[in-house]
């Protein structure tokens, strides 16, 4: 996530504000998770 921009902050509905560890946590799984679907 080092070459990521993060200067604009993201505005969560209310009652739907999510802490930057787990979007990360969550993109790091669903990338794990697309990349062993796209294995031959």
């Amino acid at each position: 996530f080092d070459d990521m921009d993060y200067t604009e902050k993201i505005m969560y509905m209310p009652g739907f504000e999510t802490s930057d560890e787990t979007v990360k946590k969550s993109l790091i799984e669903y990338s794990l998770e697309y990349n062993e679907y796209k294995k031959p």
